[in-house]
Parts: structure tokens; C-alpha cells; sequence
């Protein structure tokens, strides 16, 4: 058998470089994935990334969203990458493979001291690396947060194993990196047992705990700063745990981690949301998951006789898996997710290596390695069909809603991916679905007020905005309700929601440019000048924000700025057809025929190449976007015939800005 631990010789270049080119290889279709889930509200949403810096300090001392979310270190990672690259999504999705590749190589140090062997250090380091749940936590950029909790965690395991560690910048490492991994998913707290049991299951006698003693004083005093920090700082709404009594939750937790270990074991019954539930009373299957539990850790201790290694990576296993077994309340719409395996995988990947290494000793190594590596390249088939199903976003919760039918969320995000579609039927069966399940998911009632609206029952969209304010009566409830007035064109009403959802939360760039459009529906001049001159500038509201700072500068009497702003519109988003009618009808009253008929053809032959691209991907989910397409081409079509007909206007007198009109499409 192979000795227990032996630090390796020299940096594995070459391993490094072939695991990383296998995860470019496999999990590279995501680098074309567009933004899903989280990334929406996380990323392009959240004030603190798209927009004005609020200082460290709000960073540090504010809650993500109401939901109670808290990881500024990623946070304060996508500020700085929107900064570089705005809304494009690659670089997010490359930061997240760099991620899982340098936590790999870290886990293949690692292997290599605990296995003594480097083949099959390295087939163990392939098989974490292409673990096909991975591809949910790489496809989602909001789940950086494992991924770099992770990376901080595995580091600090890395430096346990050096003999300086006990020196002082050893301790210095050890206690900053499990600070920072706090502060980038809370969760990572389960290092201090996973360095617990790093250091038990290792050569030495009790030397080795006398000198640990100022590391894991040093990390409970961290530990409960910040818990003070989120307890009393930045507290967080907990919901109840699954379950109506103890008996049950722990019951649910046994459910909870089979399932988890079945996973680990065969990974195919991948989903973006799952729809196991919790067990809801006892009875002989529930007794049954428990003796379930019970065996699987009993084989896991079993293995960990075996030798110091083993009981190391059973160990890791169980503990990464502990902080998603209903033990602590967290506020989810499915008790299991893929991304929970992440750092769980890692320990099973090394638990497989050293049980095959115990059990054949005789073997050659190379032969439990090749082992491996077929492992790893059936994970690499799975990988490209999984990083594939992201890149197309309705056919990703398309399959969700299917493998995961009693699943609020998913059905929810079906529905808003189907509304973006101009699929509004299906999107409004998809958000009643959701709303069966669970019946105060705000975001669900949010996005059916709007499926409602554009099918023009209006009384059911005021309705279903109304119950969101109730349900959640902070800035997004008011800006939901404001922005449904405004779609059924009602700006009088929409004023009062609107300004309040700024006053609630003058940070939230949506509802000042909301604010700011209701101002100009109503030629409220100075009030939309204010609001819209406080809404940055980012890539998400761009063409919307120079649309209405076009429409002010209309109404101030400045055609010329007017002017400038709608090509800026129309240059950030082409086909944004509103634009494109009201920078023509421009033209044409300034007297400039030819150049308002090159806006409508340039505008119309965008639209019909659109059309013909749609056409001939052939999907049959693409059919409504094509009839919108179709519909604001033949609308442009009409426009500039009617534009063609009319007769040039006169120049206009200049008129003040009380009495200007408000700018208006033909």
C-alpha cells in the first residue's frame, strides 16, 4: 500500500495544464451561455454591480436583496467585471472556468500528497474537474460564490499540509483566508471542521494539536465576528426548516443526504431545480430513509478504517455536505441543487481514488487510474450536452419544468423566458402554474401582471400587480405596480407608485428611469430631467435611458440633442423600433425626407434579416418572436409610407419649454 502522505517534489505544470484544457474543452460551450437565474437580478440588476458606487462600506453593510442573500466578495468580483465588460457574458463565464481550474489544480496538490501517486492524483483531479454538476455552478455567474468559497477553502487545506503553517504568516493566511471565504458564501464556515479533520487523520501524535491551538482559536473568534456581523449588522430572514418538528426535519436531513450521495455516485438525474420534498410524516418509507442513512454512513465509516486517507475524504464528504441538509434554514424553492455538490465532489472524487488504492494494492496504479479516467470521460459526454442545454435558456427551463414538474421556480422562469418571447398564453399557463404551487412567489405574481397586461385583460394584470404590493410593499412592489400602469398607459396612476418606489430606494436605477418616462408621459419636464439624470448609464437600461433623455431633450425644444440621443438608442439596440419611429418622425419635420426613409430601411432591413435567421433555425419556440418581428417590420413598413406621403413640415417656431408637446411617434 501506498504511504500515507508524502508532500510531491514539484509544481505538476503538465497535469495543471491538461486539466485545464480538458474543462476549456468540455465546459467551454458555456463561454456562449447567455445571463439565467440569479444573474438577472445579481448581476444586471443589482445597484451594487450596474450601478453608482455606494462605498465599501454599504457594500459591507447591506443585505443583496430582500431575499437576504449576502456575499459582497463576489459582489464586489462582478462590480468589477461589469466595470470592464458591462452586460457581455463571456468574461463572467471565463472568470468562473479560471475558478473551477485553479480550484482543480489545488485539489490535485492535495491528491498527490495523500495518494503517493500521480497518475492517480491526477485521474481523481479529472473526475472533480468534469463532475457533471458542475456545469450548473460554472453556467451561472452568481454562483461564483461556491466556486470561490471553494478556492479559498481548498487553499487553506493546502496550507495546513505545509510545515509552515504553524509559523506566523502561516496562521496570517490561514485566518484571512477563512475570512474571506465567509464573506464570499457563508457556508464556507465548514472549513474549521474540515481542517479538523485534515489534521486528525494525518501522521503525528499530539504535538500537532498543541501547536493547532492558536489556528482554531484565531478562526472561532472570526467565526463569531461574523456571526455578529450578520446577526446584528446585516441580519438576514430566515425561514423554518423543512419539516413540522424535529423528528421530521432530521428525517428530511437523512432524505437529504442519500439523495445528495446518490448523486455523487451516478450524476445523471441532473436538473436546474428539483421537486423532492420534505417528508411530512412518519411513516415506514420515512423510517426507511433514516436506516438508509444510517448504512450509508456506516459504509463510510467502515472505509475510513481502512487507513487515515480514507476517513480524510468520507469526512469531507459528509461535512461539505452538511450546511444543505435542513440542519440550518435557508430560504430556497428546492431543498437539493446540483451547485450544493460542488465542494462535496472534491472529497467523493479523493474517497474513490484511495478506496480503489486500498482495495487493489497489488494493482498496478496504472491501471486504477486508466479506471478513473473512463469515469471522467463518460462525466466529459454528459458535460457537453449539460453546457449546451445553457446556452438556450427556454429549452434549459423547458427541460426544468418537465424533470421537475412540482417546482414553483421552475415554472416561474419558464413563464418570464416564454414572456420575453412575446409567448404570452404560455407564459401566463406557466406563472399560474407557479402560483398553484406556491402562492405568495412574488416574483412569479410580478411577471404574470405583465403576461396579463399584454394580453390585454387588464383588470387581472391590476389585480395580480396589486397583490405584489401587498405581498412585498418595498421599492420593487411600487416600481411592479407603477410599471404595470405604465404598460396599460396609465401614467396619471402610475405617478404616485412610482415615486414612491424611489423614495424607498433612490439607488435602484429602474425606478428613477421608470419615474423619469411617467414624467415625460405626463410633460413633467423638471421632475423626468432629475430623475432620468440620476438613472448611470449602464449597459442594461442604455437604450431605454437615451430614448427618454431623447424625448426630454424633444420636449425641451432641442431637436439636434434629440436627435444625437435616438441614433444613440438605435446604435446600442438596433432594433429598438419606438427609437427608430421617433427619430424619423424627427427628421421628417426638420425637413429631412431621405435621411428619415434611410432610418426606416436600415430599421426594416435589420427586422427582416432577423426574421430569416429565426426561420431558419426552425425551432418551434421561435415562432411568436418571429411573429413580433413580423409585426414591427410591417408596422415600420407603414410608417415610412405614411412618412413618404406626408408633406414636409415648416420649420416650427421655437416655443418654451412650458408649452412644448411631448415627442411622440407617428
Amino acid at each position: 500500500m501506498a504511504p500515507e502522505f508524502k508532500a510531491p517534489k514539484a509544481f505538476p505544470l503538465v497535469d495543471a495544464a491538461l486539466i485545464g484544457a480538458a474543462i476549456l474543452a468540455f465546459f467551454g460551450p458555456l463561454l456562449l451561455a447567455p445571463f439565467v437565474y440569479d444573474d438577472l437580478r445579481f448581476i444586471l440588476q443589482n445597484p451594487f454591480v450596474s450601478g453608482a458606487w455606494p462605498g465599501l462600506r454599504a457594500l459591507l453593510l447591506s443585505p443583496l436583496d430582500a431575499m437576504g442573500a449576502y456575499e459582497p466578495l463576489v459582489t464586489l468580483a462582478h462590480r468589477l467585471l461589469y466595470a470592464a465588460a458591462g452586460a457581455a457574458t463571456w468574461p463572467y463565464r471565463l472568470t468562473s472556468l479560471l475558478l473551477h481550474w485553479s480550484n482543480a489544480v489545488l485539489f490535485l496538490l492535495l491528491c498527490r500528497r495523500r495518494l503517493s501517486d500521480r497518475g492517480l492524483a491526477l485521474a481523481a483531479a479529472l473526475v472533480f474537474a468534469l463532475f457533471p454538476a458542475h456545469a450548473e455552478t460554472l453556467a451561472v455567474s452568481t454562483f461564483k460564490t461556491h466556486l470561490t468559497a471553494g478556492l479559498l477553502c481548498l487553499a487553506a487545506l493546502n496550507v495546513l499540509d505545509e510545515p509552515w503553517r504553524e509559523t506566523l504568516p502561516g496562521l496570517a493566511a490561514l485566518w484571512a483566508l477563512l475570512t474571506a471565504a465567509l464573506f464570499a458564501k457563508e457556508t464556507a464556515v465548514v472549513l474549521i471542521p474540515l481542517a479538523l479533520a485534515s489534521l486528525a487523520f494525518r501522521p503525528g501524535g499530539r504535538e500537532r494539536w498543541k501547536n493547532a491551538a492558536p489556528l482554531f482559536a484565531g478562526w472561532l473568534l472570526i467565526a463569531a465576528a461574523y456571526g455578529g456581523l450578520r446577526v446584528f449588522a446585516v441580519p438576514r430572514s430566515l425561514g423554518s426548516a423543512a419539516g413540522d418538528s424535529f423528528v421530521l426535519q432530521v428525517l428530511t436531513a437523512a432524505k437529504l443526504l442519500l439523495w445528495y450521495l446518490a448523486q455523487l455516485a451516478v450524476p445523471c438525474a441532473l436538473c436546474f431545480e428539483h421537486s423532492l420534498s420534505a417528508v411530512s410524516r412518519l411513516e415506514p418509507q420515512a423510517l426507511g430513509l433514516a436506516a438508509g442513512a444510517a448504512a450509508a454512513l456506516a459504509a463510510l465509516a467502515a472505509l475510513s478504517r481502512r487507513d487515515k486517507t480514507t476517513a480524510f475524504a468520507a469526512a469531507w464528504t459528509v461535512l461539505a455536505l452538511a450546511p444543505f441538509l435542513n440542519l440550518v434554514p435557508f430560504l430556497n424553492f428546492s431543498l437539493v441543487s446540483d451547485r450544493y455538490l460542488y465542494l462535496a465532489s472534491a472529497g467523493f472524487a479523493l474517497l474513490c481514488a484511495r478506496t480503489l488504492q486500498s482495495l487493489f494494492p497489488r494493482l498496478d496504479p496504472r491501471r486504477l487510474s486508466l479506471g478513473l479516467c473512463g469515469a471522467a470521460a463518460i462525466y466529459a459526454a454528459l458535460d457537453v450536452r449539460r453546457a449546451a442545454l445553457f446556452t438556450e435558456p427556454l429549452e434549459l427551463w423547458s427541460q426544468t419544468a418537465v424533470c421537475a414538474p412540482g417546482n414553483a421556480r421552475a415554472h416561474a422562469a419558464l413563464g418570464s423566458q416564454l414572456l420575453d418571447k412575446s409567448m404570452n398564453d404560455a407564459a401566463a399557463a406557466e406563472f399560474d402554474e407557479a402560483l398553484s404551487l406556491k402562492p405568495d412567489y412574488w416574483e412569479a405574481m410580478r411577471d404574470a401582471a405583465f403576461a396579463q397586461a399584454a394580453l390585454g385583460r387588464d383588470a387581472k394584470a391590476l389585480d395580480l400587480a396589486r397583490s405584489a404590493v401587498n405581498g412585498r410593499p418595498d421599492a420593487d412592489g411600487w416600481l411592479t405596480l407603477g410599471s404595470v400602469l405604465m404598460t396599460l398607459q396609465r401614467p396619471v396612476e402610475a405617478l404616485g407608485p412610482l415615486r414612491l418606489a424611489v423614495r424607498l430606494a433612490p439607488f435602484l436605477p429602474e425606478a428613477r428611469l421608470r419615474l423619469g418616462q411617467c414624467a415625460l408621459a405626463l410633460r413633467r419636464w423638471d421632475e423626468a430631467g432629475a430623475q432620468l439624470a440620476a438613472v448611470p448609464a449602464t449597459v442594461r437600461l442604455g437604450p431605454d435611458l437615451k430614448e427618454a433623455m431623447g424625448d426630454l431633450a424633444l420636449g425641451r425644444n432641442d431637436p439636434g440633442a434629440a436627435e444625437q440621443l435616438y441614433r444613440a438608442a438605435l446604435a446600442a439596440r438596433p432594433l429598438q423600433a419606438s427609437a427608430a419611429g421617433k427619430l424619423a418622425d424627427l427628421l421628417r419635420r426638420r425637413g429631412r425626407r431621405e435621411a428619415a426613409m434611410a432610418v426606416f430601411d436600415d430599421l426594416i432591413a435589420r427586422l427582416s434579416a432577423a426574421i430569416a435567421a429565426g426561420r431558419q433555425g426552425g425551432r418551434e419556440q421561435d415562432a411568436a418572436t418571429i411573429a413580433k418581428l413580423e409585426s414591427s417590420r410591417d408596422g415600420m413598413i407603414d410608417m415610412r409610407e405614411w412618412v413618404r406621403r406626408r408633406p414636409i413640415a415648416a420649420a416650427r417656431r421655437p416655443r418654451t419649454r412650458r408649452g412644448a408637446p411631448a415627442a411622440k411617434a407617428p
